[in-house]
């Protein structure tokens, strides 16, 4: 007997995805304003250079969103984010030049929403890609190293170097430096804070559990021990009551034979 084959399963959060990234690419991707102060033009995907350069692109982008459609298949969800953000990388390093060539000294290249949107999609997918996969500690640092790795690779190339924020960072570096500095000493000010109230909090919640962990069970074995002895309690009010109608039973037949014969039971 032949067995039927399967069929393909849709994840629904990939159909979702698809959809959202599809709808993407309808809207601006980058914009070009004549300098840092007006107001840019937004130009979509496919206006942004030439058929030839954004090809590659689209095509890894639509490639990726179809990837993430089947079900239970993680591994090749998360391939097709990769294949989407490397899609998306391409098309801001062909564009930028492209849009950037007789625009002017002063004209400025940015992202614009419908970059946005693609980038949290795949994103996403990439986080729902490695929920479904469920990683150990080991491999979940492998990942983010990767990752950290990539990106500062790609922002180290200088590939990026024609968008409006690098040209930002390539004139006012000291100012970014220090700003960047100030915000990790936030951060992590106020992450040793937090941990300073969170541990000790937290210990002193994890003792107050373990507490109430044994009261609660301590309660519930004397209610077992309250029930056993309720049980014997009813178990002898049964016996007794069994004992005594026996008795008042006898005594009764003893009284019938006593009407029948009157020496019957006088020696009891």
């Amino acid at each position: 007997m032949t067995q039927a084959p399967r069929r393909l399963a849709f994840s629904a959060t990939g159909v979702l995805f698809a959809i959202l990234g599809l709808g993407a690419l309808l809207v601006p991707f980058m914009t070009i304003a004549a300098n840092r102060i007006v107001e840019g033009d937004g130009m979509r995907i496919w206006n942004i250079a030439t058929p030839s350069a954004t090809l590659p692109g689209v095509a890894a982008v639509i490639a990726g969103l179809l990837l993430g459609l089947p079900d239970k298949m993680t591994r090749a969800r998360l391939a097709g984010a990769v294949m989407g953000l490397a899609g998306l990388v391409w098309l801001l390093v062909q564009g930028a030049p492209a849009l950037l060539e007789g625009a002017g000294a002063y004209a400025r290249v940015s992202p614009a929403t419908g970059f946005w949107c693609l980038l949290g999609v795949f994103l996403v997918l990439a986080a729902d890609a490695l929920a479904g996969m469920a990683p150990g500690p080991v491999m979940r640092a492998e990942l983010l190293a990767t990752a950290v790795g990539v990106l500062a690779a790609v922002l180290w190339s200088g590939a990026l170097s024609d968008l409006s924020i690098m040209q930002e960072y390539a004139s006012r570096r000291d100012a970014f430096l220090a700003a960047t500095w100030q915000h990790l000493g936030l951060a992590f000010g106020s992450l040793a804070a937090a941990a300073a109230l969170g541990f000790p909090l937290g210990i002193l919640c994890h003792h107050q559990i373990a507490g109430a962990e044994q009261i609660r069970e301590e309660f519930v074995a004397d209610a077992e021990r309250a029930d056993l002895l309720q049980l014997l309690l009813r178990g002898g009010v049964a016996l007794t009551r069994v004992l005594r109608e026996d008795r008042e039973d006898g005594d009764r037949r003893l009284e019938l034979l006593r009407g029948v014969d009157p020496l019957i039971g006088q020696g009891v």
